[in-house]
């Protein structure tokens, strides 16, 4: 095993910039991650299955086609600034530009494991030739998924935005329904512990792989070399 780490300066932030909130995009991406990449979640195995099954088959075959956007790396646009509800969440998404949504949800890190680079593959070839190279090594289907993002965005965008109101209709609108309380509880105790005790201690309640110093925060990860 090798000891992977992940460090966000955060030194830039306001300290009314840190917030705890319940974001359902978040949440069903989450969720989405889960039915896409099962075997990481084993715990969830009762989930998955009672899940897939209630779904229509040509939902659940373009759950498999978006693969590449769900699985161990996911596009930070599905963490939203400012929760809301998902329909405004998603709004939001629409709002940004052609260039940093496909960087996003291309070149985001792979748990950790794949460094970052700034840019854009709609306008670097060398970028574009790697996140192909990527999609490749999942197979030939989400290299037909890759490229179709890279050659028609504004169509993606909307097949993605598609797929998750579908998905909102079809199981997570009741799910969520039914987390939302715990939820909206767990963020209460968050905010008022970075009221009362500081950014560190609430950091700290989130996971205790969670840590701040010098205003940074350190993500410690345990992943397969």
């Amino acid at each position: 095993m090798e000891d992977v780490g992940l460090t966000i300066d955060i030194r830039g932030l306001s300290a009314s910039g840190h917030r705890f909130a319940a974001s359902p995009l978040a949440e069903l991406a989450a969720m989405l991650h889960v039915l896409v990449e099962p075997s990481h979640h084993p715990d969830r195995d009762d989930w998955v299955t009672a899940t897939r099954e209630s779904l229509d088959p040509e939902l659940d075959s373009r759950l498999v086609t978006a693969g590449f956007l769900l699985r161990s790396s996911r596009a930070d646009f599905l963490l939203p600034a400012r929760p809301s509800t998902l329909v405004s969440e998603l709004d939001e998404v629409d709002t940004i530009d052609d260039e940093a949504w496909v960087a996003a949800a291309l070149l985001t890190t792979s748990c950790g494991s794949v460094p970052y680079e700034p840019g854009s593959p709609l306008t670097d070839a060398r970028l574009r030739d790697k996140v192909l190279q990527r999609a490749a090594s999942r197979g030939a289907q989400q290299v037909t998924l890759v490229s179709w993002i890279l050659d028609a965005p504004q169509a993606a965008r909307e097949w993605v935005r598609q797929l998750f109101e579908d998905c909102d209709g079809a199981f997570f609108a009741k799910a969520w329904t039914a987390l939302l309380p715990d939820l909206v509880r767990d963020a209460r105790h968050k905010r008022d512990l970075l009221a009362w005790h500081g950014l560190d201690t609430a950091i700290k309640e989130v996971s205790p792989l969670l840590g701040h110093s010098a205003g940074r925060l350190s993500v410690d990860k345990l992943q397969d070399a």
